[in-house]
C-alpha cells in the first residue's frame, strides 16, 4: 500500500487547522499548476516523472485523476497524502529505496530532455556546451555514478553543490571550479536530482 501513516509534527500542525470556517490559505487560481516542480512519482503506480496538473487538478499519466488541490492547503480526502508536504516525504523514501534497489551503473536512474546546456568556468567565462535549436532537446541522463549529457561525463564523486533556480533551471558545481546551468523550455522535475545527489553524495 502506499497510503503514507505520519505522526510528523507538520501532519499534527495540518489536522489542527482543518476545521470548518477556516479562510482559505490561497486566494488565487490554478492552485496546483506547477507542482510536478516538486512531486513527479505517482503514489499509485509509482511511475516516475508522471504527474500532470491542470487548474486545480493533479494526474497521473498512467493512472489519470489523482486528485484536487484546494485552497486550504489539501488534497481530496480519498488521496494517499493529506498535503504536498507528506507526498514529498513518501517521494523522498521512495528514491532511497528505488535508488538502493537499482545496484548496476549501466542503466540511468532518471532521464530528461534539455534544452540548453551552459559550462561556467572558475573565471566566469560562459561555454555553451549544447544551445538546441527551437524543437531539439539534449539528453540528459542520470546514473548512480555519473551524469552524461552533450558527449560530456561528470561523475557524482565530483559534484560538490547543487541547486534549482525558477523551477526551470537545474546548476551543479564540481570540484575544477566548473559551473553547470541545464535549462529547460517546459516544466521539468529537477528535484529528483538534487534528492539523488543528496542520498547518494550527501549534498544538501
Amino acid at each position: 500500500s502506499c497510503n503514507y501513516q505520519s505522526t510528523s509534527q507538520s501532519e499534527k500542525r495540518l489536522q489542527d487547522l482543518s476545521f470548518p470556517g477556516r479562510k482559505p490559505f490561497f486566494q488565487w487560481k490554478n492552485l496546483a499548476e506547477g507542482m510536478e516542480c516538486a512531486v513527479c512519482v505517482c503514489p499509485k503506480c509509482h511511475c516516475i516523472d508522471v504527474i500532470k496538473t491542470s487548474g486545480n487538478s493533479v494526474s497521473c499519466k498512467n493512472c489519470g485523476h489523482l486528485t484536487d488541490y484546494s485552497e486550504y492547503g489539501f488534497f481530496d480526502d480519498n488521496f494517499n497524502f493529506k498535503n504536498i508536504t507528506l507526498w514529498d516525504e513518501w517521494q523522498t523514501e521512495f528514491y532511497k529505496k528505488y535508488i538502493e534497489e537499482n545496484e548496476g551503473v549501466q542503466k540511468p536512474l532518471f532521464t530528461d530532455s534539455i534544452c540548453t546546456v551552459s559550462a561556467i568556468s572558475d573565471d566566469h567565462s560562459v561555454v555553451p556546451v549544447c544551445v538546441s535549436e527551437k524543437g531539439d532537446v539534449t539528453d540528459f541522463k542520470f546514473y548512480k555514478d555519473r551524469i552524461e549529457f552533450s558527449n560530456l561525463t561528470v561523475r557524482l564523486e565530483d559534484i560538490n553543490a547543487c541547486s534549482i533556480f525558477d523551477r526551470d533551471t537545474f546548476c551543479f558545481s564540481d570540484r575544477t571550479g566548473t559551473h553547470y546551468e541545464l535549462i529547460s523550455d517546459e516544466l521539468k522535475n529537477f528535484r529528483k536530482y538534487t534528492s539523488a545527489l543528496q542520498i547518494l553524495c550527501g549534498l544538501n
